[in-house]
């Protein structure tokens, strides 16, 4: 997990989660989609905002 700043706007921090795909299934990166589509949908207090995803050919980064 990485800290990372918003560069407007400095107060903004956000979470990045790296996830290696070399070692995850074609079905454990569904499911992390999966999971993603979920966290799309959630708006509270005690769970974590879900911004964006990236993928390349080596890395998933969510950012939190």
């Amino acid at each position: 997990m990485f800290r990372a700043v918003n560069k407007k706007d400095k107060t903004h921090i956000v979470a990045i989660k790296v996830i290696e795909k070399k070692d995850l299934t074609a079905e454990e990166i569904a499911d992390i989609m999966n999971e993603v589509t979920i966290l799309q949908t959630l708006d509270h207090p005690n769970i974590v905002n879900y911004y964006e995803t990236y993928d390349d050919h080596k890395y998933l980064y969510l950012v939190m």
